[in-house]
């Protein structure tokens, strides 16, 4: 099998090409790549899909920096919506399965509580995490092209995979950095030279590890029909409980310990969900589960990247 990955530099990407090793795979990137591509440019992605024939695209290809898409909403739109949509509608014209991730923030709108459990004594019944047959409320840019996106694809494609995920980070550089450290990286790195550390207390979601998100998309191509799925770590935490994991993990006691502050301290245009947590409930379904803890995956990813030995 012919499989092309479109923004095979990035941190999933990177980690897809070693998944796919098996098969014959033709990397596809902007700039870094055998193969250079721009979805935007409808004709060039035609000419790559006529000249290389690929039998399975996957695209990871996304204009992604929330504070990028705020202040370029037309660009947003112009790469999350209507270039995945050319490129669902020219593969189901040529017979090409496509697979396309998507975020958690098309959720965050409207929290659905826990009616299993009971309330805490002084307080409300707890929020539950997205399934996939919820239905999307984006309260932000990214959220709202990468939904837009979604409709497209599925507009123009009938056997799509959407596979939704959150938090991502991997080995590779970050791509919606411009190349600059991710989160676990740049906590190490802000340990490392001492500087002062302040981490959101108030926004919980699920970190993901590109390579055992790449372990898991795996699993959906092969044994998965088409449809929407979420595949993140498990459980939950806020960004400040991250921070400090990455610092434990790494047996780190900075002078001072991170300190907690809410989103709005930050006094950033882009609104953030309080909670945009997603259920894996489609793969559990089908018995193809392969997502582990959030901490369990953080220490994967020190290991990888050379922060700890054995």
């Amino acid at each position: 099998m012919r499989i092309m990955i479109i923004g095979s530099s990035g941190q999933l990407g990177s980690e897809l090409l070693h998944r796919f090793s098996d098969a014959e795979v033709i990397p596809v990137d902007r700039t870094e790549a055998a193969v250079t591509l721009d979805i935007r440019d409808s004709a060039r992605t035609a000419e790559v899909l006529d000249s290389e024939k690929p039998d399975m695209v996957i695209n990871t290809a996304a204009f992604h920096n929330l504070l990028a898409c705020e202040q370029q909403p037309a660009e947003a739109f112009a790469v999350n919506a209507t270039a995945t949509g050319n490129l669902a509608k020219l593969c189901a014209k040529r017979g090409i399965r496509l697979v396309h991730f998507s975020t958690n923030y098309v959720f965050g709108g409207t929290v659905f509580h826990d009616t299993t459990r009971d309330a805490a004594p002084d307080g409300p019944v707890p929020p539950r995490p997205y399934r996939e047959d919820d239905p999307p409320s984006p309260i932000n840019v990214l959220g709202a092209s990468k939904l837009a996106g979604e409709y497209l694809i599925q507009a123009y494609h009938p056997e799509v995979q959407i596979i939704r995920t959150a938090a991502l980070y991997g080995v590779a550089a970050c791509q919606s950095r411009g190349g600059d450290r991710n989160f676990v990286e740049n906590i190490l790195h802000l340990a490392k030279t001492k500087r002062p550390m302040r981490l959101i207390q108030d926004i919980v979601t699920t970190p993901t590890h590109a390579a055992d998100l790449a372990v898991q998309v795996r699993k959906i191509v092969d044994l998965g029909g088409p449809g929407v799925y979420h595949a993140t770590c498990e459980g939950w935490c806020t960004w400040y409980e991250f921070g400090c994991a990455v610092l434990e993990e790494c047996g780190i006691s900075p002078a001072s310990r991170p300190e907690a502050v809410s989103a709005r301290q930050f006094q950033t245009p882009v609104r953030r969900p309080g909670y945009s947590v997603l259920e894996n409930s489609r793969v559990k379904s089908l018995g193809i589960a392969d997502m582990p803890s959030w901490r369990e995956s953080l220490r994967r990813y020190l290991r990888l990247a050379g922060h700890l030995v054995g």
